[in-house]
C-alpha cells in the first residue's frame, strides 16, 4: 500500500484549525492534512505534544505558525521538509526583522481583545485584507480567547535571529501588509517574494505547491524503495 503523507499545517494568528486544514487539503488532495493551532506558543512542553501527536512528514507554517516552527526547531528532524508562508523573524517593526507593526499597535490590540467582549472588529479588519469573498467562515473557527492573547505575547516578544536551517523554505508576499518583503530579503537571501500576493497563505501554498508535490513524490518512492529493501 502507498504510503500517505502528512502534512502538519500551523496556523497563522486567528486563523482556526478547522478552515486551514481545509484549504491546505484543497490544495494537496493526496495528503493527510492536520492542522496545529497553539494555545501557548512560547511554551516548549506544548510544542514537543504537538509535534508528537502530528508526528508529520512535512510541516507548513504561516505566519505566527512560521515563527513557531523556527522557534521550536530543535523538535523538529533536521531533514524534514519544512515551508514557510509570511515568515515571520520578528513581528514588532521596532526589532527591524521585517516586520511592519508597532508594539504599541499589538498592544492596543490585545487590550482590545482582553476585555472579554465579542469585539470582532480588529479581527475582520486583520482578515479584510486578504481579499475573501467572506471571512464568516473563519470567524466561526476563531481559536479561544486565552490562545489568541497567548499568540499576541509571542509575537510581540519572541524573535528567531540564528543561522536559517536548510531544511526550511520560505516565501513571501509582494503586498504583505504586516510584513516588510525587501527587510525579510536582508535577512532571509533564499526568500520567495510573490508578486501581487498579500498576507493571505492560500495563494502563497499555492505558489509552493510545485515544490511540495515533489517533495511528496520523494518521500513516497522513498518509502517505497525502503519496503523493497525491507530484509525478509
Amino acid at each position: 500500500m502507498e504510503k500517505k503523507i502528512k502534512i502538519g499545517a500551523v496556523c497563522g494568528w486567528a486563523v482556526g484549525t478547522d478552515w486551514f486544514a481545509g484549504q491546505i487539503r484543497k490544495i494537496f488532495p493526496d495528503a493527510y492534512v492536520e492542522a496545529i493551532y497553539p494555545g501557548n506558543p512560547s511554551c516548549p512542553d506544548e510544542a514537543q505534544k504537538l509535534l508528537d501527536r502530528t508526528s508529520a512528514d512535512i510541516y507548513l507554517g504561516h505566519s505566527l505558525g512560521s515563527l513557531w516552527l523556527l522557534h521550536h526547531k530543535g523538535l523538529i528532524g533536521g531533514k524534514t521538509p519544512i515551508y514557510l508562508a509570511s515568515p515571520v523573524l520578528a513581528f514588532p517593526k521596532e526589532k527591524n526583522l521585517g516586520g511592519k507593526i508597532s508594539v504599541g499597535q499589538l498592544k492596543y490590540l490585545k487590550k482590545i481583545l482582553a476585555t472579554g467582549k465579542k469585539n470582532f472588529e480588529p479581527i475582520i479588519n486583520f482578515f479584510s485584507t486578504w481579499n475573501l469573498s467572506d471571512v464568516g467562515e473563519l470567524l466561526d473557527n476563531l481559536p479561544d480567547s486565552e490562545s489568541l492573547l497567548n499568540g499576541l505575547d509571542f509575537l510581540m516578544s519572541v524573535s528567531f535571529t540564528g543561522p536559517l536551517p536548510d531544511n526550511f523554505e520560505f516565501i513571501v508576499g509582494e503586498q504583505d501588509d504586516l510584513l516588510d518583503p525587501v527587510a525579510l530579503k536582508n535577512c532571509i537571501p533564499r526568500l520567495i517574494i510573490a508578486p501581487q500576493v498579500g498576507h493571505n497563505p492560500i495563494p502563497l501554498v499555492k505558489l509552493f505547491a510545485p515544490r511540495i508535490d515533489a517533495r511528496i513524490k520523494q518521500l513516497k518512492e522513498g518509502s517505497a524503495e525502503a519496503i523493497i529493501n525491507a530484509p525478509g
